[in-house]
């Protein structure tokens, strides 16, 4: 499912997606060590930038009729304030860390920063400064 949009200022990032890879529309993206778009996932690394979140499903796998090459397709992804689910109660302004590809935590481990905290909507959402 796809965020709710809560910005009037979006920014567009393309990005080239890594090989043998599934990003689905409203999915965290991440750009690895290799420049490339992967979608979030916990532990990815504390050094790698989120860049956005995916406007649209773009399926890379080995078998799909992209491929599955590194660099076959771009991603989409905008920036700005989304809403993301979230099992913490962050405070306002609190520095948030991918979890999942559509969830975030407060917990920095070896989590990729995703952005910051700009309001709790209600339990378990919280709107986001994303990619910026």
């Amino acid at each position: 499912m796809r965020p709710n949009f809560r910005s009037y200022y979006p920014t567009n990032v393309t990005l080239a997606i890594e090989a043998n890879t599934l990003i689905e529309s409203g999915d965290i993206v991440i750009q690895n060590a290799n420049k490339r778009a992967i979608p979030g996932a916990a532990a990815a690394g504390a050094a790698l930038v989120v860049a956005g979140i995916a406007k649209h499903t773009v399926d890379n796998r080995t078998g799909s009729a992209l491929g599955g090459a590194a660099g076959a397709a771009d991603v989409d992804c905008e920036v700005g304030l989304f809403d993301l689910v979230t099992a913490d109660n962050p405070a306002l302004k609190a520095q948030l860390y991918v979890l999942s590809a559509t969830s975030v935590t407060t917990t920095a481990s070896t989590n990729t920063p995703c952005g910051i905290a700009r309001n709790v909507v209600k339990n378990g959402v919280v709107t986001t400064d994303v990619g910026r």
